[in-house]
């Protein structure tokens, strides 16, 4: 008999793709540098489809999280041209602050 599977809860999922990217910058190696670059542009995107999805405002925190991670991850591989995505974060702080909670 077959158990019925319940969908992983959101928390648990961001958990481990934090310890993915974690575990990514610490190997290195550019296959690994062009992962965690690519969550970088995705997680640096305000207008990405992670932040459009349904439920997605009462994750805002634990993402904000992640993205924190995925931040420092990229930052240990050390590449000038990383800067161009932080940037891009930069220039969309508000939009990132508009979804927020107030008390975040």
């Amino acid at each position: 008999m077959v158990a019925a599977t319940m969908p992983l809860p959101v928390r648990y999922l961001v958990a481990l793709e934090r310890e993915v990217n974690i575990f990514l910058s610490l190997i290195g190696g550019s296959a690994a540098y062009k992962i965690v670059r690519d969550a970088a542009e995705e997680y640096g995107n305000p207008h990405a489809g992670i932040y459009q999805l349904q439920k997605s405002s009462e994750n805002i925190p634990v993402t904000m999280q992640l993205f924190k991670i995925i931040i420092r991850a990229l930052h240990r591989f050390a590449d000038v041209n990383d800067l161009q995505v932080m940037q891009s974060v930069i220039e969309q702080e508000k939009l990132f602050m508009n979804k927020l909670p107030d008390n975040q």
